[in-house]
């Protein structure tokens, strides 16, 4: 089985960089990320596994399970409100958190074997460096990715977006890449700084001030807990001297100081003050989100733009109870492994998601999730 499992794992990590190119979509309502199909392999892998009690329960179980199962009640005493079509692709949703819940399971029994320790941040470094190194294609041969408008994208121009063709996202995968590459440089790893300017480089040139926040509280996090003051000072002033040198062209999107974004998010917030009002205890459902709005044609298919808003519109006050529960339980037992390589890259990469998820929900984002749970099944 962890043969076969680990096969798996290494098929997820190749097709993680290719992102949205690698998506099959059998109507706007159904999409399959081919991703996610692995990750939904693995998850049947794990079941088979836990029922032959071949596989151990692995922390944060009770809490994952809670959540889901407030999630799964929220999506089923809403069905009344949406038709069978809009509850069958709810449901959808709600399927792929729970597979990456077994996910998450089915790795951290792989990883027990010690080994997988060393391995896990070097596999990540790799994958890390492909999303980046297609991110710079992206912008070298596709800059105008507004063509894809029309698809119900961002119309970004002239940012590097990658093959997730959000800046944003592309932005906390990369802030994610160098939390990892902190780690090892600071774990003495030869080799490894000469990456640092080529995750810097395309961070900037994603323009996500999300991303960048991101990177300022990752970068913060490392000075808590190592102390090393001109380390922090060199690695924050380094995109501060850089954001000016970008590359200049016309329009807004390029713009650090555009309001059309934030009045935007304002708006957004305000629908999903609205909806969490309306439906305070178990929300309107796992996720249903999206069919409270007018547009139901943008790839944003959550609707609500911060993560929390989103788990308090879903699930309501019984969901994000227990959610909290759970990020805090994380966040405590990262930071009583902050001296270790994967703690503190644990504890940097939930403090940079945690403040770029108030813009984006990147959290929910499946390969933002699915980096995160193989940084926590990875723990010592």
């Amino acid at each position: 089985m962890f043969s076969f499992l680990k096969i798996l794992f290494f098929i997820y990590l190749v097709l993680f960089p290719f992102g949205q190119v690698g998506r099959i979509e059998f109507n706007p309502e159904v999409r399959l990320h081919l991703a996610d199909a692995v990750v939904g392999i693995i998850a049947l892998t794990g079941i088979y596994g836990w029922w032959r009690k071949k596989l151990k329960t692995p922390p944060y179980a009770r809490e994952f399970v809670m959540f889901l199962v407030v999630a799964l009640f929220s999506l089923v005493i809403n069905f009344p409100s949406v038709s069978l079509l809009q509850f069958l692709s709810g449901s959808l949703y709600f399927i792929r958190l729970s597979s990456y819940f077994l996910f998450y399971l089915a790795l951290w029994n792989l990883f027990r074997d010690g080994s997988w320790q060393v391995k896990v941040p070097g596999l990540l470094l790799t994958v890390g460096f492909f999303v980046v190194l297609f991110g710079f294609v992206q912008y070298v041969f596709f800059p105008d990715l507004g063509f894809l408008s029309e698809f119900g994208w961002d119309p970004h121009t002239f940012r590097l977006a990658g093959t997730f063709l959000d800046t944003g996202f592309a932005g906390i995968l990369i802030v994610l890449f160098t939390v990892i590459l902190f780690s090892r440089i600071w774990g003495r790893v030869e080799g490894k700084f000469p990456l640092f300017p080529f995750g810097l480089v395309a961070l900037a040139l994603t323009y996500s001030r999300a991303s960048y926040l991101a990177y300022f509280t990752a970068s913060l996090v490392f000075y808590i807990v190592r102390r090393k003051l001109l380390w922090f000072t060199g690695v924050v002033l380094a995109l501060a001297v850089l954001i000016p040198l970008l590359p200049k062209s016309e329009g807004e999107s390029v713009n650090l100081v555009r309001t059309s974004t934030i009045t935007y998010r304002v708006n957004n917030y305000k629908r999903a003050l609205e909806v969490i009002g309306e439906n305070p205890v178990f929300g309107v459902g796992y996720n249903l989100y999206r069919y409270t709005q007018n547009d139901q044609q943008s790839h944003g298919a959550s609707g609500a733009d911060s993560s929390l808003l989103l788990v308090l519109a879903t699930t309501g006050i019984a969901g994000f109870l227990v959610f909290l529960q759970l990020a805090l339980k994380i966040t405590q037992d990262a930071w009583l492994k902050r001296k270790t390589h994967t703690g503190i890259a644990l504890l940097a990469s939930v403090g940079a998601v945690g403040v770029h998820s108030f813009f984006d929900n990147s959290l929910f984002y499946p390969w933002v999730l699915g980096w995160l749970l193989i940084l926590l099944a990875s723990q010592d």
